[in-house]
């Protein structure tokens, strides 16, 4: 099914890296204030009111991923990142 770990399985095929999903975290929150700021300043809300969304839903997802890096046994938060991640798209 999944990895085994010390304290069980784990739903990830490998270990979750420590520290890249933080960086992404940070880049989908610049992004998602940057999206909002352009929303508001041309007033483009009903075409790109999806965009922040979307950045919300994959820092979300990415925090949880983070979270599983460092409790990779969890299995409620790693179905939360891997459906947080699959539906931002």
């Amino acid at each position: 099914m999944g990895q085994t770990t010390l304290t069980g399985v784990s739903g990830y095929l490998d270990n979750p890296a420590k520290g890249v999903s933080t960086a992404f975290a940070i880049l989908f929150t610049i992004s998602g204030v940057l999206h909002i700021l352009q929303n508001s300043k041309y007033k483009s809300w009903y075409l790109l009111w999806l965009l922040p969304c979307a950045s919300t839903i994959f820092t979300a997802g990415f925090i949880c991923r983070e979270y599983n890096a460092y409790r990779p046994q969890n299995d409620s938060t790693f179905t939360a990142s891997q459906g947080l991640l699959f539906s931002g798209v």
